[in-house]
């Protein structure tokens, strides 16, 4: 049994602060618009280019405002917990912009560096990696006369976490055939990424009173533990990304209908491969990254709504380890409507998956619905819509009117009042219903009622 710790039995909320509340009616979520909201997240019970890691992107305004929040926090009991970037930098950063003319530079080694390579007589990337994000994750740099590497988009430059003279980039196997560029996501965590883990926390982490929170996905099963045992020194815990990933193969935004039984498989997996050992775990079932989970593993018809929020706010409440829920998930928000074209979307790597089927199918229309469709169901936006006044900086949902937290927070029986029922000392059994329809059912034996 892992040893006790207070931010264990805590709640987190993951705010994204462009769209959660704009205070000077730009159009844009900022520090302060999330300082006058605190009163709000207490109510709720909770305990990505870089380019400068010392100042706050200036939209966002300024470090003044971040020790204001910082201190609105604390005097409400909330602690504050930062995303830390440190996979990549901005290619506008000075320190790339030194690396890359000169091999001479001290901050050569900071990013990743490749020659070109060639195949019968022809020009090559350093290798077939697809980024996340589509296309190659390799970028041509002239100044430098070489490719550097960027998991994500070509703005963002990986750090170089070891000297890459002894380190290759193998090609990736050929899943895809309709692509010159393979899901590389295995190829990407090499067996030096424990050490480097275990670098910081002893370096950084262990000489503070502070918890982490690592994510892990394209992690095979047997490393998990490691990376949340307490003796092992990694992180606190980790978001395990198999549950809300459940359905793609090869191609994310092409998913199967998934199924319950891999849900519960995926879930019992998350509950039990920290049973008997110094672990912890993490529950969640929306990030910034994900669609909205009434959406997504419910429905968000409205006659279904509110019951698939609740029934899923029971599911996180009823397991073992830490919950995190994403701003707006507290309200039954939804995904965006259906009907909704590309051009409202913002998402770099939607975008760029559209327009990779636009090319390779020739504007085949059925084949650009059924990828529409794909991102409509799981695409990074939406949980990302906008909350805030004046011009957004993209479409707020259409249904804004219907969900509300002034509504809500005024009706007892509301999706946002709901977690806060007290059962006092009762004990319950929780059924939970993933269809449309009314089901039986009936009670095991060796469960027994008072």
């Amino acid at each position: 049994m892992p040893p006790n710790k207070k931010w264990r039995k805590g709640v987190f909320c993951q705010i994204y602060p462009s769209n959660f509340k704009d205070s000077n009616g730009d159009g844009m979520g900022d520090i302060p618009g999330i300082i006058s909201k605190l009163d709000y997240i207490k109510a709720l019970d909770i305990g990505y280019d870089i380019l400068n890691y010392k100042d706050v992107y200036k939209p966002y305004r300024t470090v003044n405002d971040v020790e204001d929040l910082i201190v609105g926090c604390h005097e409400r009991g909330i602690k504050i917990i930062f995303d830390l970037v440190t996979n990549h930098t901005s290619i506008f950063t000075s320190g790339f912009k030194e690396s890359s003319p000169s091999i001479t530079n001290p901050k050569r080694d900071w990013y990743i560096w490749r020659p070109r390579r060639f195949i019968n007589g022809e020009r090559h990337r350093p290798s077939n990696w697809r980024s996340f994000f589509c296309g190659s994750a390799w970028e041509w740099d002239e100044a430098s006369g070489k490719y550097y590497v960027h998991y994500f988009v070509k703005e963002q430059a990986d750090h170089n976490w070891q000297n890459p003279e002894r380190l290759g980039f193998p090609d990736a196997p050929i899943v895809d055939n309709n692509s010159p560029w393979q899901p590389a996501s295995e190829m990407f965590k090499g067996p030096r990424m424990p050490k480097f883990v275990i670098e910081i926390n002893e370096k950084v982490f262990s000489h503070y009173d502070c918890m982490t929170v690592g994510e892990l996905f394209n992690t095979p099963d047997s490393n998990d533990l490691s990376y949340v045992s307490a003796e092992a020194k990694h992180n606190g815990e980790v978001f395990l990304m198999d549950l809300v990933t459940l359905g793609p193969v090869i191609d994310k935004f092409a998913p199967r209908k998934w199924e319950l039984s891999k849900f519960k498989y995926f879930l019992q997996k998350r509950q039990c491969f920290i049973e008997e050992n110094d672990g912890w775990t993490a529950n969640y079932l929306e990030n910034h990254g994900t669609a909205r989970s009434v959406s997504r593993f419910g429905s968000d018809n409205p006659k279904f709504r509110e019951n698939t929020a609740k029934m899923l706010a029971i599911l996180l409440a009823t397991l073992t380890g830490t919950t995190y829920v994403c701003q707006g998930q507290e309200l039954e928000i939804t995904n965006a409507p259906k009907d909704w074209p590309i051009e409202e979307y913002k998402d770099i790597e939607s975008l760029n998956y559209y327009k990779d089927i636009k090319k390779s199918t020739n504007n085949d229309p059925v084949t650009l619905n059924k990828a529409l469709n794909g991102i409509q169901l799981i695409e990074h936006d939406h949980d990302r819509l906008p909350f805030i006044t004046g011009q957004p900086w993209m479409r707020i949902n259409d249904n804004y009117k219907e969900i509300t937290a002034a509504d809500q927070e005024i009706n007892p029986s509301s999706v946002l009042s709901f977690p806060k029922k007290s059962y006092q000392n009762e004990k319950a059994l929780i059924v939970l219903n993933f269809t449309d329809k009314n089901q039986s059912f009936e009670k095991p034996s060796k469960i027994k009622c008072e």
